[in-house]
């Protein structure tokens, strides 16, 4: 369906960005102001949905502790030059996130306060959302790449982040994804797709024309030229802008009708798109029909063009290309079966916000904890304390 969409409208948008050395050469910071703790929870209405028959209070508690174990580091009672942030989330994904924002002297009366920079880490738990990085398909990614530990356990470099994942299950965190499931996800994906263009062909929208809307909107610029007569007998330079726009409106609505498609409905481009899905599927069940029980078992190797350089549908490396190819993996199923209550903690995914190190983590840092730094080395610092990790990790 081509719609017609009509804005008269002015904007000015100011662009500013600098960087931390440069504010730091301009703002005074507050480096001796004793620093604040706060904790939050907050339970969202999603929580229910997501774990029915489950005790939001229980998570509530166990996410409590956590923070209680955090919030009694040393080096934050109390924080010196930042405050402490303290967030847990309740919902569909229970988390935590720790911030630390360092204070600034205000130019003015001396008085500091925080501003919107902060440094941080978030605590996952019983959720593999945040473990693998963007899928390729369906919950199939490239495999992590093993770049570090944490306190004992694997940190991995996703193509989104790097994380730290603790599950204490003892099981591999990643898996091979086979080829014949990386084709069978594409195929599941595209059937979707399909799905969801049915749903919308039930939409009556979907049977009109650009020219049946521009049919529509002339009754709407009547009653709009019925008020530009009003308003001339009121004010007349309001009335010269709103006939303007008036004017405007006349103009692309007389060029969509008179457009080449004008008289294509949204179901006639649905029912195209539709058809190019059907021709996707057909395409890689027969890349998978070709292949033999051996090569349906193997790794997939993904290659993002491998369409335009070797033909196939789904993407897939052929087999004498895998090294040229991304390997592909899934998070352990398993890992996630082996859950047996919400609240008490077996899988947990540690991510950071580290402004100053190079990966973003810990494993990158190289500032010298000055100025915005400041909050980096404390959340660094709290990071590699074992005590503190070592109460958390046992929970």
């Amino acid at each position: 369906m081509k719609v017609i969409y009509i804005s008269v409208f002015c904007a000015i948008i100011a662009l500013f960005s600098q960087n931390d050395a440069c504010l730091a050469q301009t703002q005074e910071f507050s480096a001796e102001t004793k620093g604040t703790v706060e904790q939050n929870s907050y339970v969202n209405s999603e929580f229910e949905s997501s774990h029915p028959g489950k005790s939001a209070l229980e998570s509530k508690k166990m996410l409590e502790e956590i923070s209680k174990i955090i919030s009694s580091w040393d080096k934050i009672n109390p924080p010196l030059g930042f405050k402490v942030q303290i967030f847990n989330n309740i919902s569909e994904i229970q988390s935590i996130d720790v911030a630390f924002s360092v204070y600034l002297k205000d130019s003015d009366n001396g008085e500091p306060y925080t501003g919107d920079s902060s440094s941080g880490l978030t605590v996952t738990l019983n959720n593999s959302s945040f473990t693998g990085g963007s899928p390729i398909v369906g919950d199939i990614i490239p495999t992590p790449e093993k770049v570090g530990s944490f306190h004992g356990y694997p940190v991995y470099s996703t193509n989104l982040r790097e994380v730290a994942i603790i599950n204490k299950a003892g099981l591999d965190d990643f898996i091979p994804c086979s080829r014949e499931d990386f084709i069978k996800a594409k195929i599941a994906f595209e059937e979707e797709i399909i799905l969801a263009q049915k749903e919308m062909l039930k939409d009556p929208e979907m049977n009109k024309s650009a020219k049946t809307e521009a049919a529509e909107m002339e009754g709407n610029i009547k009653e709009m030229e019925k008020g530009y007569e009003t308003l001339l007998e009121i004010d007349k330079s309001a009335a010269a802008e709103l006939k303007k726009a008036i004017d405007e409106i006349k103009a692309a609505v007389k060029k969509a009708a008179s457009a080449p498609d004008a008289n294509t409905t949204g179901a006639m481009l649905m029912e195209k798109e539709s058809a190019a899905n059907n021709v996707k599927i057909q395409a890689l069940k027969s890349e998978l029909e070709k292949m033999s029980s051996e090569e349906r078992k193997r790794q997939a190797y993904y290659i993002a063009d491998a369409k335009y350089r070797f033909g196939n549908e789904s993407g897939l490396a052929p087999e004498d290309m895998n090294k040229y190819g991304t390997p592909l993996s899934r998070f352990n199923p398993e890992i996630l079966k082996s859950i047996t209550s919400i609240s008490i903690p077996q899988l947990i995914v540690v991510s950071w916000n580290i402004g100053s190190s190079s990966t973003g983590t810990p494993r990158g840092y190289n500032g010298n904890g000055k100025g915005y730094a400041l909050a980096d080395k404390m959340i660094v610092e709290l990071s590699g304390d074992e005590e503190i990790w070592k109460l958390i990790l046992s929970k």
